[in-house]
């Protein structure tokens, strides 16, 4: 498990510092917050995004693109359902 100050952290298998498989909370440059299942550095599987205007998307993930899930405004109400 590797955990770093701004308190994203990462736990799994690593390969050339890489998580090719585990869990993680992972936090990038525009303020996303990403909490899931990580596979070869990307979200990949079950997983949830919360954006910095407060909307979030919780779903399923392949090679970090949201697939199929749901999208909610920052109130709680469904924006859009995404299906396979």
């Amino acid at each position: 498990k590797v955990s770093v100050s701004d308190g994203t952290w990462l736990e799994g298998t690593f390969e050339d510092g890489v998580l090719i498989k585990g869990k993680g909370k992972t936090l990038d440059k525009y303020g996303t917050v990403y909490v899931g299942d990580i596979k070869n550095g990307f979200p990949h599987g079950q997983g949830k995004c919360t954006y910095t205007d407060g909307t979030w998307f919780k779903g399923n993930f392949a090679n970090g693109n949201r697939m199929d899930g749901v999208h909610y405004a920052a109130d709680g109400k469904v924006i859009k359902v995404y299906q396979k």
